[in-house]
């Protein structure tokens, strides 16, 4: 929440990293080293911070939204550990980084991101986001169907699913395909094919690396708790 407000608002913590960036690295550099930090250091911040409360089961608060409040991910088990974080980092190093550098390689070109050192106006990003997030759920709903065949289930999407109890920190927990098509170009696409502003992508990115490791936490008996009440109404 800090990092969206502030960088709805322009706050100079935010801000101020993004232009040094573009002042001491060249603009590929910049794309690269921005767009992978982003989209890696919120979601390894976010799925350990809410690992912890799996853990500890605190603020218990917390607990009532959770779909299966009495399983959660054995922190103990370093062989199940282990292969969580080998998969994740495998997905990150050999799926996200490539990306970023074809991505830059685009930009560069043109054909990608805009980056520029004028910070887009709330209007703008406003206007993106809503673009972002249409283009997002249809980007998603499409490939997630196709990852339900039989044969691309079978072959690539079972490998997500082999975690039955929501858990933030295995939400990335797939088949690099599915990192691909599931993750990555959704995020992602939109941006390219209408030239967003770099900042604004960053954005989108922190927040939509947000909300994965948070619909994971539990936030679908969030969005069904409210539902029911609406209907109680």
């Amino acid at each position: 929440l800090p990092l969206s407000l502030g960088a709805s608002f322009q706050a100079s913590y935010i801000t101020q990293p993004y232009l040094w960036m573009l002042d001491n690295f060249s603009q590929f550099n910049a794309c690269v080293i921005m767009c992978a930090t982003t989209a890696i250091g919120v979601y390894w911040v976010n799925g350990l911070l809410f690992l912890l409360v799996d853990i500890f089961h605190r603020p218990q608060a917390l607990n009532q939204f959770k779909i299966q409040p009495k399983k959660g991910f054995d922190v103990y088990d370093m062989k199940l550990l282990r292969k969580v974080v080998i998969n994740l980092l495998t997905n990150q190093l050999f799926v996200v980084i490539p990306c970023c550098f074809i991505y830059a390689w685009l930009t560069e070109r043109g054909y990608g991101f805009r980056v520029t050192r004028e910070i887009p106006s709330a209007g703008e990003m406003f206007r993106d986001y809503v673009r972002f997030a249409l283009g997002d759920e249809v980007i998603f709903y499409y490939g997630h169907a196709m990852l339900h065949t039989k044969f691309f289930y079978n072959s690539v999407h079972k490998i997500h699913h082999e975690f039955t109890a929501p858990v933030a920190l295995v939400a990335s927990y797939c088949h690099p395909f599915e990192m691909l098509i599931g993750n990555v170009f959704p995020l992602s696409l939109m941006g390219i094919f209408l030239n967003v502003h770099m900042y604004t992508c960053l954005l989108y990115t922190s927040d939509a690396a947000d909300e994965e490791d948070s619909v994971d936490l539990g936030g679908r008996r969030i969005i069904k708790k409210k539902k029911n009440s609406i209907r109680a109404v």
